[in-house]
Parts: structure tokens; sequence; C-alpha cells
């Protein structure tokens, strides 16, 4: 994204520049300023990359705030939207990108536009490798990577950080809160040097994952500590968003289940030690054993008993004691009566028996019971 700045006196022409750079998806418009001292002093926490500012304003000239501007941001690109064509050759000391003159002819504004979308085009296309290789893993070991052939794992190197990350991943799409955060993680101290110490981690933390490439389209984390996830980011939040959003597996949505399951890569946030994780991870695990039965449900009614038997036995590698695993298991092998399928049924009743005598001190149901003693 390109982070832009539109500064001018006349709200109007705030309003012009806004609509005319509502077509470029790559512009993310960062501060709209009517006072350009408002802007000069947003300028070091925003950092914009673009700014399209007026010349003739009060309190700064375009010109020196622009100039000011390249002090304090190496490499800002500036454009002049003027009504005046009297400043045009001063206005050229401060190395603006362009020129435009008031009012603002589109087609000259899209050749404006074209200038910076080639300026930035490195960084645009960076962007969008990026978009892809980004993955924040929350199964199995905790953390974020980028690459394709390679992966680079980010470092966080602060463990409050890393712990107040993860939780505001736990929380996607909730409002969490100041009170909340300070509650959990600094024994509910509300005093100024801890409220500053939660603020500190939150903004390096933002710091952390743009230097690392991941854009506002990826993660975004607001004002209220409210975080978003683009799809295809998070594993946890992917898995979370199809279990809430498919209760049965059907043709248009099993490929999605299978990758769904592969991404479970061991148990919610595994290696790390929050309390705050556990009924989480109890839930997430149950979850992935009934989107098991799901799936293999849905293979068996649509007679793909390879598929369906695949599922079931993985279920089974995972939690033994899966006991509606097993009578599926069995219920999909006498649906085949081949001397084939009748000894995969054989090995599987006795594990299952043999798991419910050393587990639980029963027996299989009876119709399970009477089909194997009748088969040896």
């Amino acid at each position: 994204m390109i982070r832009t700045f539109i500064v001018d006196d006349e709200q109007p022409a705030i309003d012009e520049i806004e609509y005319l750079l509502s077509p470029y998806q790559s512009i993310e418009i960062i501060g709209k300023y009517k006072d350009p001292r408002e802007a000069l002093g947003d300028l070091e926490k925003a950092k914009p990359d673009l700014l399209f500012l007026d010349i003739d304003m009060p309190h700064i000239k375009g010109i020196e705030l622009a100039l000011q501007i390249q002090e304090r941001i190496e490499g800002a690109t500036i454009v002049f939207v003027t009504a005046h064509s009297n400043y045009a050759l001063e206005a050229f000391s401060a190395y603006p990108l362009d020129y435009i003159l008031k009012p603002i002819d589109e087609n000259r504004f899209r050749q404006t536009m074209d200038l910076v979308l080639v300026k930035f085009s490195d960084r645009l296309r960076h962007q969008e490798n990026m978009r892809e290789e980004i993955a924040i893993y929350c199964f199995g070991r905790f953390e974020v990577t980028r690459g394709k052939r390679v992966e680079e794992a980010l470092s966080i190197r602060s463990k409050k950080m890393k712990e107040i990350f993860a939780y505001l991943l736990q929380r996607f799409e909730k409002p969490v809160g100041r009170d909340e955060l300070l509650e959990r993680f600094f024994s509910g101290h509300k005093d100024k040097k801890t409220i500053n110490h939660l603020h500190v981690i939150i903004y390096k933390l933002r710091h952390t994952l743009e230097s690392f490439g991941i854009n506002r389209d990826q993660i975004l984390i607001d004002q209220d500590y409210l975080l978003k996830a683009a799809p295809g980011i998070c594993d946890y939040i992917d898995f979370v968003n199809f279990v809430k959003q498919h209760s049965t597996i059907t043709g248009q949505n099993a490929r999605e289940a299978e990758k769904i399951l592969s991404s479970y890569r061991g148990a919610y946030l595994a290696e790390e030690d929050y309390r705050w994780a556990e009924d989480e991870r109890e839930w997430l695990g149950n979850q992935y054993e009934m989107l098991h039965l799901k799936l293999a449900h849905y293979y068996a009614v649509n007679e793909e008993a390879d598929r369906a038997e695949e599922t079931l036995l993985r279920l089974l590698n995972f939690d033994s004691l899966n006991e509606e695993g097993w009578q599926d298991l069995l219920q999909l092998y006498l649906a085949h009566p081949d001397p084939i399928v009748q000894a995969k049924y054989l090995s599987a009743y006795e594990r299952y028996s043999r798991m419910l005598t050393r587990e639980f001190g029963t027996e299989p149901e009876e119709r399970f019971k009477k089909l194997y003693l009748k088969m040896i």
C-alpha cells in the first residue's frame, strides 16, 4: 500500500482528490488535513509515502511544508496541487514528482498517478508477493513466517509482546479493549506507567509486523485492539471460520475441509504455556475430530469408500479413543462385504475391542460383536 496524506486548506479540494484516488486500490489515505501544521505534527508517527499538497495555505506554505517533510522522511513523494501556475518554478526546488493545476483535469490526474505507480512499482510488487508468502501458525509451534521455498521466521524477542499477539489472534474480530489487556497481562494495574507500557508494546508489535512485510490488508490491529486477518494468513483463524460457517460437508466445501484439516499441525499453541488458551485448545481438538467424522460421512454417502477409510484412520491415529470413529469405520467395512474388506473389519474390530477393554472395561456393541463372531 502507498500511505498517503492530502493537505489543503479547502475541504472541497480534499474531497476531490480523495474521489480521484478512490479507483486506486494501492492507495491508502491515512491523513486529510486543512491545517498544514497538523499534518506536520503527525508526519513522523504516520510516515506517509505520498503527499498531495496545496501551495497557497495559511500558517505554512506548501513549498515550505514539502521541504520540512523531505528533511524528516527520506524518500517522501510530493505532488503539488494548486490554482496558481506562477508557483511552478519555485515549487520544483522541493523536487516534487508532479505539479497539477486546479481545477483538476481527470486525464491529467491519471498521468500523475501513472508516475506514482511506476515509482512505487517495486514496492507494490514486493507487497503482492509477500501477501502470498506470509503465514501465521498457531497449531503446533506458534510462529510467523514468510517465503515460498525457504521460510524465514519472525523473531519476537519480547515474551509479553508475543503472548499479547497470540491473545489478539484468538480474540480476532472482537474488540478487546485496554482494560481487558491490563487485567490479563498486567495484573489489573491501571497506573500511567503500566498503561504507557501497554501502548508501547502494541506500537512495537504493529511496527514489528510491518517491518517483516505484513501490511494492513493482511493483519490489522485497530485502536480498540481488534485484530482482523485476511483469509489464508493464519491457520487458527481460517480453521475457526470454516468450522463456524460450515455445519455440514458438501461437494462445494469438501476440498476446503481437507485443506483445513491439513493445517492442523499439532495442538493449538502447543509449545506455549498460555493458561488462557487451554479451553480453546480443547475445543479445537474436538472440532478437529468432528470435522474428520463429517468429512468421512460425506465420502461414505457419495461412495468414496477409500477416502472415507483414509479419513477415519487418520482420525483414529490422532485419537485412538474416539468411539464414533471406530464405529463409523466398522460400518464402512460392513458396506463392502468382499474378502479383503472383511479382513479389515476383523482387524479393526479386534483393535477396537482391545481399546474398550483396556480403557473402559467394556465391549463393542452387540451388532458388531455378532458379525465378528460370524466371520472368524
